[in-house]
């Protein structure tokens, strides 16, 4: 009885330490959450968890080799043509590509076929067979720049200053009683601004053409599927799907 009593309890040990104790090579990183909710992100060496309540997903920042499945492009003279590639990534934020991505090497090969297609089909089957080295710079220049970049972040600041300043004016306005008579009808002005304003802003977010801009489009599209009337089964609701 007490070699199973103690072969019991040593059973337990052995597994809160195997789900206390995790060791992370130099190159892994480990995202832990608590609780369900992002903590923080630890490694390489000892980590200590908490059984039960935290929990971690390793990630692995070493350069990954990810071949290109063959893929039938129509070139700008209309030929088509059979191509494929190797792409070499690595994950520079674990946070992001476990929390913002379900799976970051799916994502990464469907949107380096994606790439590949965009840019091949704008070049000739000449340039193709001769020129690879602008073919692998428009590949990467498509990746890692965006047209007037600088000028979208400006818009994108000076849209959230607007907002801002707008909403400091309205409570200044709240506070001071200007809404009052015989000023009903700038107070009304004000908001009908407050809501153009808002609307316009919503710009800011879509042109720089980032991971935000893609949730700001996200989030918006559904906002105006909801809105009665005007969505689902509205006049314009085929516009408001993105990808239909």
């Amino acid at each position: 009885m007490n070699l199973v009593y103690f072969g019991v309890i040593g059973a337990l040990i052995i597994v809160v330490l195997y789900n206390t104790i995790k060791i992370l090579k130099e190159y892994e990183r480990g995202v832990i959450f608590f609780l369900g909710r992002f903590q923080i992100v630890k490694g390489p060496g000892l980590i200590i968890l908490i059984p039960g309540i935290q929990k971690m997903t390793k990630v692995d920042l070493r350069v990954i080799v990810m071949d290109v499945p063959t893929q039938d492009v129509i070139s700008r003279d209309n030929v088509s043509v059979k191509v494929n590639a190797v792409i070499y990534f690595r994950i520079v934020d674990p946070e992001k590509a476990v929390i913002r991505v379900a799976d970051v090497f799916e994502a990464t090969s469907q949107l380096s076929q994606t790439t590949l297609r965009s840019v091949l089909g704008q070049h000739e089957l000449d340039d193709m067979l001769s020129e690879r080295e602008k073919l692998n710079s428009d590949i990467q220049g498509l990746r890692a720049y965006v047209t007037l970049g600088l000028l979208r972040e400006i818009h994108r600041w000076g849209a959230h200053a607007m907002v801002i300043s707008i909403w400091l004016h309205m409570m200044r306005v709240f506070l001071t009683g200007s809404y009052k008579p015989p000023r009903e009808f700038n107070w009304g002005v004000g908001v009908i601004l407050l809501v153009l304003t808002l609307l316009l802003s919503f710009t800011g977010y879509l042109l720089p053409w980032d991971q935000l801009a893609m949730w700001a489009i996200t989030v918006g599209s559904n906002m105006a599927r909801a809105t009665p009337f005007a969505g689902n089964e509205g006049p314009v609701a085929s516009m408001l799907t993105i990808g239909g």
